[in-house]
């Protein structure tokens, strides 16, 4: 059996040996150390700030919110603030100097009543306040005028009972919809929808063929009245075409956004103006099939990278990763392996895109 020793005494030897100071034994200068809790005491002290302009918008809001009921006759004891409005508050407060506290009242009969108020401070450090009381009935929303004691009629839900049932069914029809309605801002009615659907139907046909690798996008015109609807590739990472139909044929255009490529440090100078959408027919058919091999060529596959795929005609395209890529190599579609050289008019459409895009055309490389 070995010697009893004492454990303490051996560390202490060891450390003083090592010039070393106990953990127990070290004693902590007040002077030059912060408190340990200062960290934890100025979040605090914050929360404690927060609270209190939390408080404040609160009673100056059921203060104006009060007043605002018995002007209009409102039941002051049925407005409430719902979860998502104290949690839009919250995100407010922590991102900008806007104060915004929404009431909401829904009454037995289905109309819905709320109110904003929304403080925000100034530069002389002071808060004003903006509000609105808003009603909402079946499709219609209204906003009351203070001026004249009177609810203005400020917009109206033309959804119609068919356009929900497209809209809940999940289909490629539903999402064509959807684009339509973002797209007109609440402005399309079902006599419009059918219209359009009418007027695209070839197109309507080919999206539920291509639906997985594809998207509608729908543009208004300069008069913001006619809609021009096209189907893009829905991954995010290929661009460089759309499809589209002119009422009589599908339409196939090299399409390019040059905002989309600014990391590349390209500079697009075309006639001198600034860098602005490129969008070129390069080929027509009337034949769906024909039209459905062509995008699939072009989108139905998998990328891991960005890839700018532009089609020079129905049965050729030339893409890359970078868009001074674009035309070192022309890949065929389909049964056309036994083309020898390209077309004239496909001669040309390369050359177009080349002189557009690349970099070198404009001694920028």
């Amino acid at each position: 059996m070995g010697d009893i020793v004492n454990l303490d005494d051996v560390i202490r030897k060891e450390m003083e040996r090592n010039n070393v100071t106990k953990p127990g034994e070290m004693v902590l200068n007040p002077v030059n150390r912060e408190e340990p809790s200062n960290s934890l005491m100025t979040v605090a002290t914050a929360m404690r700030t927060a609270a209190d302009d939390i408080e404040s918008c609160i009673e100056l809001a059921d203060d104006i919110l009060g007043f605002i009921c018995e002007k209009t006759g409102l039941d002051y004891g049925s407005f409430t603030i719902e979860d998502e409005h104290v949690e839009f508050f919250m995100e407010s407060l922590q991102d900008s100097d806007l104060r915004p506290v929404i009431y909401t009242s829904r009454m037995e009969n289905g109309v819905t009543y709320k109110f904003t108020i929304c403080f925000h401070a100034t530069d002389e450090d002071e808060s004003k306040a903006e509000y609105k009381l808003c009603m909402y009935e079946e499709k219609k929303a209204y906003v009351y005028n203070f001026s004249t004691g009177k609810w203005l009629l400020i917009g109206e839900d033309r959804t119609s009972d068919k356009m929900r049932e497209i809209l809940s069914m999940g289909s490629p029809e539903s999402e064509i919809l959807s684009e339509l309605m973002q797209a007109n801002q609440g402005t399309l009615n079902e006599k419009k929808y059918l219209a359009i659907k009418k007027n695209h139907a070839p197109l309507f046909l080919l999206y539920e063929q291509v639906c997985i690798y594809m998207e509608p996008i729908c543009e208004l015109d300069e008069t913001g009245k006619k809609n021009l609807l096209y189907l893009e590739p829905r991954d995010p990472f290929r661009t460089g075409f759309r499809v589209g139909w002119n009422g009589k044929e599908f339409v196939l255009y090299q399409y390019l956004d040059p905002y989309e490529f600014s990391e590349d440090g390209v500079v697009w100078t075309i006639d001198g103006k600034e860098p602005k959408i490129y969008m070129k027919e390069v080929d027509r058919t009337s034949d769906i099939q024909a039209m459905f091999f062509c995008v699939s060529a072009l989108a139905d596959h998998y990328i891991e990278d960005r890839k700018i795929t532009v089609p020079l005609s129905l049965s050729a395209f030339t893409e890359g990763k970078k868009l001074d890529e674009i035309g070192e190599s022309v890949s065929i579609i389909g049964n056309n392996f036994d083309m020898k050289k390209l077309s004239s008019v496909e001669e040309e459409n390369l050359q177009e895109i080349n002189e557009v895009i690349n970099p070198s055309f404009y001694g920028i490389i």
